[in-house]
């Protein structure tokens, strides 16, 4: 509650989205009301929530009913993420998999493997629930790029990864 007595500051404070009710108690003297500034985050955001909740169960379908359907004890799940898997895959032919199990082909988008690829498909009708293959990336926190760059090779990265003490060893 603001007790005003101009008219330029009473039509500031109308013109803000916080105004509430205004009180005219005479031509020089207006009380103008506004709601709380301060917005109070002390609720869960529902949609938030159903939102990650409908991911880590299309994560976990894909996972379970999928992937480890197909490769059983050949398959050996890295690291997740929200919107992320990270998977050991013992196999010969990765491609080759994809090509032979219609399964696997139809939940990976593809389109960004060379048009001749055999697994090339270049546009999947439903892109909102497909993965795609990540192309491996060197990224090895705590060493300066340019050791990582100019030093280390890839089996070099991959045991400072695992031997971190992350879990993963």
């Amino acid at each position: 509650m603001e007790l005003v007595s101009s008219e330029k500051r009473l039509q500031k404070l109308i013109n803000k989205a916080t105004f509430k009710h205004c009180t005219s108690y005479n031509d020089n003297l207006n009380a103008a009301e506004l709601e709380n500034k301060i917005i109070k985050f002390d609720k869960p955001i529902y949609v938030g929530f159903a939102v990650l909740d409908i991911s880590k169960t299309l994560m976990y379908d894909y996972h379970f009913n999928v992937m480890k359907k197909h490769y059983g004890d050949n398959i050996k799940l890295m690291n997740t993420d929200t919107d992320s898997l990270v998977y050991h895959i013992n196999t010969k032919d990765f491609y080759g998999n994809l090509t032979n199990n219609p399964n696997l082909l139809d939940r990976m988008d593809t389109s960004d493997l060379p048009k001749d690829h055999p697994c090339h498909i270049a546009e999947q009708p439903n892109h909102t629930h497909s993965f795609w293959q990540e192309r491996r990336k060197s990224r090895s926190l705590g060493i300066r790029q340019d050791v990582v760059k100019n030093h280390m090779t890839y089996n070099d990265q991959k045991v400072f990864v695992w031997c971190r003490g992350d879990g993963f060893q």
